[in-house]
């Protein structure tokens, strides 16, 4: 019980400071939970906690996205650097 406490603070505590600054959740939560699980677990579950962070910020930002732009811009790096350098 102790381990899922520390978990939900150290967690909120990060995506606080990631809706803040930007950044910085994985570095926060990486910082606390090898101490007291394994770190490859913890990279496992940093990472799935950040998709779900950085998806919720998506999704409250999506209506100021320049979604013509972003997808023009894609498609010119794509172009430029081919698709065998991003893995298509």
């Amino acid at each position: 019980m102790e381990f899922y406490m520390i978990l939900a603070l150290t967690a909120f505590a990060a995506a606080f400071i990631q809706g803040v600054s930007g950044f910085a959740f994985a570095v926060i939560l990486l910082g606390v939970l090898p101490h007291f699980i394994d770190y490859i677990q913890a990279v496992g579950l940093v990472s799935l906690l950040a998709v779900i962070v950085v998806s919720v910020n998506a999704w409250t930002y999506r209506a100021n996205v320049l979604w013509k732009l972003l997808l023009f811009n894609s498609a010119v790096i794509l172009r430029k650097n081919g698709f065998e350098e991003v893995g298509l």
